[in-house]
């Protein structure tokens, strides 16, 4: 079983890194910038891991309201955040980018994660609205 690989364990808890809005959302903190989410992030992962969890999800659950149009920024925010952190990270690391598979995909190269968490395909309707993700 994969999970087993991954995580060390059948049922893993995995604890999730609610990252800060990024630029361009209506609540980005201009004050603290890209510096505030990097710091809250840390705060996180580390309480996390102080915790005992078996992986660590970041997302960019403060990117709200959400929608599909997800901006490059916010990749990239959410990359260099990750980047930052990575050698701090004990536990496998997984990413999920709020209503857009694709970009989940591409964060997830980028930063060598291990497990993703989205949408990956199909029609359905959830907290995101009408999803149509064509896996191909």
């Amino acid at each position: 079983m994969w999970m087993k690989d991954v995580f060390g364990t059948d049922k893993p808890v995995i604890g999730l890194v609610h990252m800060h809005a990024m630029p361009t959302d209506p609540k980005y903190d201009p004050a603290t910038g890209v510096q505030g989410v990097l710091d809250a992030a840390r705060k996180d992962l580390h309480a996390l891991q102080d915790g005992g969890i078996d992986g660590v999800l970041f997302c960019n659950e403060f990117s709200i309201p959400y929608t599909d149009d997800v901006q490059t920024v916010t990749i990239a925010t959410m990359a260099r955040v990750i980047g930052e952190l990575k050698p701090e990270i004990k536990a496998p690391l997984g990413v999920c980018v709020a209503s857009n598979a694709e970009m989940g995909f591409d964060l997830a190269a980028a930063v060598e994660a291990d497990f993703i968490r989205e949408i990956l395909h199909g029609a359905a309707a959830g907290v995101y609205g009408i999803s149509n993700v064509q896996p191909g």
